[in-house]
């Protein structure tokens, strides 16, 4: 019988003698080399600045990445040594001559940052100049710091996100390494985005060219929904790519290195800053926490301070307590806070509301107690980093959003969802039969038609941008009669009833205003988060309670049911289920130097399928994971807690076969080889044209329409490869 011999562009592979030049294998072994000696280097920094500390598991892969070059998100939960890492990497980049911009959230964080800095850096063999500046420096402080800046005369440069758009003026030059600690606050403004981007070293032409592309990516998905051609915006699509490939090739831009738990980036700067970084900073996971998660209801104020003032005699000092600033009953609470305040200063606990100041002190261990807001953005909710001192949170009402009534049910989707369960409620069967109605044809709106409808019952658009499309002229007329009957009918349940639930919405009236209110579960994720922190080389247990009425239980409902959305093992426990003893007992041994267990392991694996729907599937069974783009190819990134091991998977698409029967004349039959003794099917890589989709082998054009424009899956072996070297295993 004749031997089988597999052939890559008509050169032979056999045992012992794998093709080097084309799948890059040599540029490959030297990358891995240097890429090793590199990874010994700064792991000594690392030690040596952080005074005998190694990076864990999921602090090495992200080195990896980071001695790259990479544009590289840090997606973790709170308090898993994310800052530790960016104050490391910022300053080994520092000390190889590169300028570095840090920038924080708040100033309480920036204090921090500076001062750790400034620790690490008597570690370091090179002194480097650290240049913070805030709001509140003055006279020849203030003066030192913008000199400096505008001088350049700096190595490592901390800045909040509020002062980063003053900063192009004052230092026009791009920074070789950006460093966002804390991106949720950054993000939220778009303005800053656009200023990020220009620090790193992208002009105005680079950003008009991505916006361009967004639009077009945006009309190419509504055309071909209405069965319209596309070939002239997808030509167009494909210039701009070039346009931009180019450019950006010829310039060096800066290292973007960005933290996060719970980041969700939106609008159009959004999308231009992923097309640009090749990288999306949204996520949210919650693996390695280490927390209690209880609730409890109460019917009145001194229920309330009665619960709260058990609680803390358990569990002693070192709290902190949390008003919802959009809750209902925030004013009863508020009143609640109050008493149990004055009640623990008279028995001898320091309290202070959470300023910048009280913040440090409580780091320091100064206070006992901190009083801060669960808002998004507070500081007593961002940034604090003092796992000894801080052991449990308290919640005086349930972190939520507010949304007026007659917004949240402008939005088309949400109004039929209200009016089904309105007209289960009352009994009203013509109205759900034409509610029913309705919803079968907005199921098949896109989402720029429902926004459409939406800001046209808003008013901020004129009825006639709407009316004027056949497809949407009827449907609104109708939308717009439901709306209106919809109002006062649910204004007047909610009269009735005080509180409306309908699924994890709950409708209420709190100052004469209607609103929707729902969960905060990323504010929730991260306030709670100030209880378990990476203490050494293990996390730090965590005791969290939410105090809510009872007639508002199902604000605690929905937040138990969004958490076990992300992780079925989470959620919230009724406080009678909870051994306060227990919980004692582990808040303290946790924090002991003594207690050796708890520790964290970590491995990262890669995961290739051949479906780009698979890819995204799989990676979201685990959270919303980070999506990186490696040469046009979506690599999905999220860690889970497995066992009691946290593994972070990498999920990548080959979008189908990499390698088909070549083509070529002169070579077999239909590209087999064959001989007496020998059968040889030689293969290539395959090519896609990025216009027409054929796929071909041997030609450097489509066989179709004649572009030169086309994709090789050469690229994705050149990637597989490239991220074999990130993981510990490959599936």
């Amino acid at each position: 019988m004749g031997r089988l011999v597999v052939a890559y562009n008509n050169a032979t592979i056999t045992e012992g003698n794998a093709p080097r030049g084309d799948l890059g294998d040599e540029a490959l072994w030297v990358l891995s080399t240097a890429l090793g000696e590199s990874e010994a280097e700064i792991y000594d920094f690392f030690a040596r600045v952080t005074r005998g500390l190694k990076p864990w598991g999921a602090q090495r892969a992200w080195i990896k990445r980071l001695l790259r070059g990479e544009n590289t998100v840090l997606v973790a939960p709170t308090g898993v040594g994310k800052t530790t890492l960016l104050l490391v990497y910022a300053l080994y980049s520092a000390t190889r001559g590169k300028k570095v911009l840090y920038v924080v959230p708040t100033k309480s964080l920036g204090d921090q940052v500076f001062k750790k800095l400034v620790e690490m850096h008597e570690q370091c063999s090179r002194n480097l100049n650290i240049v913070y500046y805030n709001s509140s420096l003055r006279g020849k402080k203030r003066e030192t710091a913008l000199s400096a800046i505008t001088s350049s005369e700096f190595d490592v440069l901390i800045v909040t996100s509020a002062f980063l758009r003053k900063l192009p003026a004052l230092h026009p030059h791009n920074f070789d390494v950006v460093i966002v600690d804390d991106a949720d606050s950054l993000v939220k403004n778009e303005k800053n985005i656009y200023v990020l981007l220009q620090v790193l070293g992208y002009n105005q032409e680079d950003i008009q060219l991505a916006r361009r592309r967004v639009d077009l990516v945006r009309r190419i998905l509504v055309d071909k929904v209405t069965g319209r051609d596309v070939t002239v915006l997808i030509r167009e699509l494909i210039e701009i790519d070039t346009k931009l490939e180019n450019s950006l090739k010829s310039r060096n831009l800066g290292q973007l290195v960005v933290a996060s738990a719970t980041c969700y980036t939106r609008g159009v700067a959004g999308k231009i800053m992923r097309d640009l970084l090749k990288v999306d900073i949204s996520g949210i996971v919650i693996y390695g926490r280490d927390i209690t998660d209880a609730y409890s209801y109460v019917s009145s104020v001194d229920e309330a301070v009665s619960l709260v003032l058990g609680v803390v005699n358990r569990l002693g000092r070192g709290g902190i307590f949390y008003i919802s600033p959009r809750n209902p009953k925030r004013d009863i609470f508020a009143e609640a806070l109050k008493k149990i305040q004055e009640l623990l200063v008279a028995s001898g606990f320091r309290v202070s509301e959470a300023t910048p100041r009280a913040v440090v002190d409580m780091i320091m261990g100064k206070l006992d107690f901190l009083v801060g807001y669960s808002s998004y953005y507070s500081s007593s909710v961002r940034g604090i980093d003092s796992p000894e001192n801080i052991k449990y949170v308290i919640f005086l009402g349930t972190p939520v959003f507010s949304i007026p009534l007659e917004n949240f049910l402008a939005n088309p989707s949400l109004l039929v969802r209200v009016l089904l369960e309105i007209a289960d409620l009352t009994g009203n069967r013509e109205l759900r039969e034409r509610v029913a109605g309705v919803r079968r044809h907005i199921l098949f709106l896109s989402a720029v038609e429902r926004k459409l409808i939406k800001y046209s019952l808003l008013g901020k658009i004129s009825e006639s941008v709407v009316v004027e499309r056949s497809r949407l002229r009827e449907l609104y007329s109708t939308v717009k009669e439901l709306y209106n009957t919809a109002l006062p009918i649910v204004r007047s349940i909610v009269d009735q009833k005080g509180v409306v639930a309908i699924g994890t919405i709950t409708l209420a009236k709190s100052g004469g205003k209607y609103l929707a209110v729902i969960p905060d579960l990323m504010t929730y994720i991260q306030a709670s988060g100030r209880t378990s922190r990476l203490l050494g080389d293990k996390m730090t247990h965590g005791f969290s309670l939410i105090v809510e009425f009872s007639e508002q239980d199902n604000l605690v409902k929905a937040l138990d049911l969004k958490f076990k959305a992300l992780d079925r093992e989470m959620g919230l426990r009724p406080l009678s289920e909870v051994d306060p003893e227990r919980e004692k007992l582990l808040i303290n041994s946790t924090r002991s130097s003594n207690e050796s267990s708890g520790k964290l392991k970590y491995k990262s694996i890669l995961v290739v399928v051949e479906s780009p729907t698979k890819a995204k599937t799989i990676a979201r069974f685990f959270g919303k994971p980070v999506v990186r783009r490696v040469a046009g190819i979506s690599l999905y990134t999220i860690p889970a807690k497995v066992d009691d091991e946290v593994v972070e998977f990498n999920v990548v698409s080959t979008r189908g076969h990499i390698y088909d029967l070549t083509t070529r004349s002169d070579i077999g039959i239909f590209g087999v080889e064959i001989s007496r003794d020998l059968v040889k099917p030689v293969y290539t890589t395959i090519k896609r044209c990025r216009l027409c989709g054929t796929q071909f082998t041997d030609q450097d054009f489509c066989p179709r329409c004649g572009t030169s424009v086309y994709s090789d899956s050469k690229l994705i072996v050149y990637l597989l490869q490239k991220l074999g070297l990130e993981v510990d295993e490959v599936y």
